[in-house]
């Protein structure tokens, strides 16, 4: 199951899959988080206007992460709230069986 939600500086991406033993396996991808701060005054100022020399600004590196937990109640703190509840009604599909015809 993939989901994802973005920010004005970033963008997350969350798949959620079953292991073969029932664990929930979660990837979770975050892109660069942009980060800006305007001059003493408050006001930002960009390449149209004229650069303060009071600015700020840089990025945070991507980073990725793989999490393994062996309940659905485990799973609950870690991701976000629309993407358990999705996981969660998931959980109660019965599971497709392999026929071996």
């Amino acid at each position: 199951m993939e989901w994802a939600r973005s920010s004005k500086d970033r963008v997350e991406q969350f798949t959620v899959y079953r292991s073969r033993t029932g664990k929930y396996v979660v990837h979770c991808e975050r892109s660069p988080e942009y980060v800006h701060q305007a001059g003493p005054d408050g006001e930002a100022t960009g390449w149209r206007k004229h650069f303060s020399s009071d600015q700020v600004w840089g990025q945070t590196p991507v980073t990725a992460s793989l999490e393994v937990f062996e309940t659905l109640e485990e799973l609950r703190e870690t991701i976000p709230r629309d993407l358990y509840a999705l996981v969660a009604a998931a959980a109660e599909i019965p599971e497709v069986e392999d026929l071996d015809i």
